[in-house]
């Protein structure tokens, strides 16, 4: 046994029956952007601000980490939001039975500009449900704002528009509206008128906007 060891012990000694390694200039430089490229899960929180729960599990869903990404380069969409439509899309997918999310350019094109369409209120969130379970079936082939002029669609935010169709509404419904007033606060019964405007607008008049719309005029027919 070697009671000293000598600096020479540990020379590196090349194997002579081994060709001399050539490394491309392209492989260091493709080596070097993968270790300073961030992680998925990271450019979510920086960019986007996703909770880090939600950033790791997309990141660690390929098809869905591919279909964000795909929606977030047509528009840059608040977190909560586009999370919150996420799970809406899954519901349709589920109902539909069809895989979430749907892998087609074309549906996250879609699914995109409805929810683009969704967040500067130019269609209801009903409006938008529709739209997308639509195009998750296939029935529609144009394209979300095609189908949406086509179909008259947009949303109704003009008051008096509104009014017309609260006054249609409580028209054809005295017998409904007289129980309103007689049990106020009763939700059943509010929310009962507040569907009746849903329908009588084709889903083109926000929920909430129906619902102060029915309160305001029952609290205008207790004043006279």
């Amino acid at each position: 046994m070697r009671e000293k060891e000598i600096e020479t012990d540990y020379r590196f000694m090349p194997e002579p029956n081994l060709p001399a390694v050539h490394i491309d200039p392209e492989l260091i430089v493709t080596a070097t952007r993968a270790i300073n490229r961030r992680p998925t899960y990271v450019r979510y929180i920086e960019e986007y601000d996703f909770d880090p729960d939600s950033a790791l599990r997309i990141a660690k869903d390929e098809r869905l980490s591919k279909f964000i990404d795909e929606i977030l380069h047509e528009n840059s969409f608040d977190a909560h939001f586009l999370l919150d439509w996420l799970k809406e899309l899954k519901r349709i997918c589920q109902n539909c039975n069809v895989d979430y999310p749907p892998i087609s350019e074309k549906f996250s094109v879609n699914f995109a500009t409805i929810l683009y369409l969704n967040r500067v209120e130019r269609i209801t969130r009903l409006t938008a449900i529709d739209l997308i379970r639509n195009y998750v079936n296939g029935t529609w082939k144009d394209t979300p704002l095609q189908t949406i002029e086509h179909e008259n669609l947009w949303q109704i935010k003009e008051i008096d528009q509104i009014k017309v169709i609260v006054d249609t509404v409580f028209d054809e419904h005295q017998e409904l509206v007289a129980k309103a007033q007689a049990q106020p606060g009763k939700s059943k019964l509010l929310n009962k008128l507040h569907n009746a405007i849903i329908d009588a607008s084709a889903k083109r008049i926000d929920v909430q906007k129906a619902t102060d719309a029915v309160i305001e005029r029952l609290r205008q027919n207790s004043r006279k």
